[in-house]
């Protein structure tokens, strides 16, 4: 009965989609099952790393954090320059990687049915936003131009939760955030 009826004309929906966009899936996806899903972000779908699974390299925790992020840092750039690798199925189809332009310089706002993704220019966003007991902290990652060594992030992170911890207020660019 498909195949018959409603197939034929789902079908000529997605070719006449497929003439006006170059994923005949993505837009859909986004605004109905992402920007529209209402179940917890942080575990459902942002990006993840570790540093190492098995093996800690220091147990400085700032250190830590500092070394992911001049490492993402570095990742962010070679995207921003389109220098990364596409991945391959099998080691022979390209995927698609237009999503990765997304994963730095990009947050989700709230709306009452559907959010919104701003995505912001990577050259003015220079900074990092840490979660630090309760305490959200703008954290600069770059000095002229150039982003922070992994010591001076660590010295950086340090610093926050110094402030953090003595009850130091934010900044006017911390408490928009």
């Amino acid at each position: 009965d498909f195949v018959a009826n409603e197939g034929p004309k789902l079908q000529w929906y997605l070719t006449l989609k497929s003439w006006f966009s170059s994923n005949y899936v993505a837009d859909w996806w986004e605004k109905y099952v992402y920007l529209r899903g209402r179940s917890p972000i942080m575990i459902n779908s942002n990006y993840y790393i570790c540093d190492s699974c098995f093996d800690w390299p220091t147990k400085v925790q700032t250190a830590r954090a500092a070394n992911i992020v001049c490492e993402m840092l570095a990742y962010s750039r070679l995207i921003e320059h389109e220098k990364l690798e596409p991945q391959l199925i099998k080691g022979l189809v390209p995927l698609c990687m237009e999503q990765y332009r997304r994963m730095f310089c990009t947050t989700r706002i709230p709306g009452l049915e559907c959010d919104e993704i701003v995505h912001y220019d990577s050259a003015d966003v220079r900074h990092i936003a840490v979660l630090y007991h309760g305490v959200w902290t703008a954290i600069d990652v770059y000095h002229n131009g150039q982003p922070l060594s992994a010591w001076q992030l660590e010295q950086q992170l340090e610093a926050m939760k110094v402030a953090v911890d003595a009850g130091a207020p934010p900044s006017a660019a911390e408490a928009a955030i």
